[in-house]
C-alpha cells in the first residue's frame, strides 16, 4: 500500500516533467529544424504513423500505436539508457512532425496536438518512465557506494510505476485511435 501512497505523492513531479516534455517538443519543432542527413529517415518514419492511423480498424489502430509507444516507453524506463533517449525521443518526434506536415501547417498542427487529450495522457506515461528510470539510476549509483541504497521497496516502486506507465500508454492508443476514427475525413 505505501507502493500506492508513493506514487500518489509523485504524480505533481510526473505532470511537470510531462509540461517540460511537452515545452520542450514544441520549442523544437518550431525553432530547430531536422538535419538534412536524416530527413529521409524521419520521411519513412512519418508515413509508417500514417500508415497505422489510415488503417480502418480500430483495433489495429490501437495495437499499432500502443506498440510503437511500447518500445518507446521501455527505452524510457531503462535506468541509464533513459538518459539518452529521453531527449533524442522528443527531438526526434519534433522532426518527424515538422517534415510530416508543411512548415506552414505546423502551428495549427501543434495546437491540434495540443488540443488531443491522448497527447497529455501519453507525456504522462513517458514521465512516469523516465522519472522512475532516473531515479532508479541514481539509487544503483547510491548502491555502489553502500550497500543499502537500492533495496526491496524502490524496487517494487519502480515496477508499480512502469507498470501503471504501461497501463496509461495503453489508454493514451485508445484515446488516440478512436480520435483518429472519429476526426479522419
Amino acid at each position: 500500500m505505501e507502493v500506492v501512497t508513493r506514487f500518489i505523492r509523485d504524480i505533481p513531479i510526473y505532470v511537470l516533467v510531462m509540461f517540460l516534455t511537452i515545452t520542450l517538443f514544441i520549442a523544437v519543432a518550431i525553432s530547430l529544424p531536422p538535419p538534412h542527413e536524416i530527413i529521409d529517415t524521419l520521411n519513412k518514419t512519418a508515413e509508417r504513423l500514417r500508415e497505422i492511423a489510415n488503417n480502418r480498424n480500430l483495433e489495429q489502430i490501437i495495437t499499432g500505436i500502443f506498440l510503437n509507444n511500447a518500445y518507446v516507453n521501455t527505452l524510457m524506463a531503462t535506468p541509464f539508457i533513459s538518459l539518452i533517449i529521453y531527449p533524442s525521443v522528443v527531438i526526434v518526434t519534433a522532426w518527424t512532425l515538422r517534415v510530416g506536415v508543411p512548415l506552414e501547417a505546423l502551428p495549427t498542427a501543434i495546437i491540434l496536438l495540443l488540443l488531443s487529450p491522448h497527447t497529455y495522457i501519453e507525456m504522462f506515461a513517458y514521465s512516469i518512465s523516465f522519472t522512475s528510470s532516473i531515479r532508479t539510476m541514481i539509487r544503483i549509483i547510491k548502491s555502489i557506494k553502500s550497500s543499502n541504497a537500492l533495496n526491496k521497496e524502490h524496487l517494487l516502486y519502480y515496477l508499480f510505476s512502469i507498470a501503471v506507465s504501461f497501463v496509461v500508454l495503453f489508454i493514451a492508443a485508445v484515446v488516440e485511435g478512436i480520435s483518429i476514427l472519429i476526426f479522419r475525413p
